[in-house]
C-alpha cells in the first residue's frame, strides 16, 4: 500500500509540475504570468505582453474606463507619441 501511495504521489507531482510549466511558459492570454499581472500579482512581463494582449479577447475590458494615468501605471513602457492617429482616435473615443 505504501508503494502505491508513493507512486501516486510521484505521478501527481509530475503532472502538477508539467501543468504549471506549460501554463507558465505560454505567451498568450492563458499564461500564468499574464493572468497574475492582470490582477497585480506579477511584475510587468515585457517579454511577452504583446502576444498575450493580442490573444486576450477581453483586453478592451481591462483598460476600459481607466484614466491615462492609470493606463500608464499598467503599461509603464507605453508612450503616447508612438500611437497612430487612428489609435489615438480609438483611445479617445473608447476610454474617455
Amino acid at each position: 500500500m505504501k508503494k502505491f501511495l508513493w507512486i501516486l504521489l510521484a505521478i501527481s507531482t509530475f503532472v502538477a509540475s508539467e501543468t504549471f510549466t506549460h501554463f507558465y511558459n505560454r505567451t498568450d492570454d492563458l499564461s500564468l504570468r499574464y493572468n497574475l499581472w492582470k490582477v497585480g500579482l506579477y511584475p510587468y512581463p515585457t517579454d511577452h505582453i504583446a502576444h498575450a494582449l493580442i490573444s486576450d479577447r477581453k483586453r478592451n475590458d481591462f483598460i476600459k474606463g481607466k484614466t491615462k494615468e492609470e493606463i500608464k501605471k499598467i503599461f509603464p513602457n507605453a508612450r503616447e507619441e508612438f500611437l497612430t492617429d487612428g489609435q489615438k482616435h480609438y483611445f479617445n473615443r473608447h476610454l474617455s
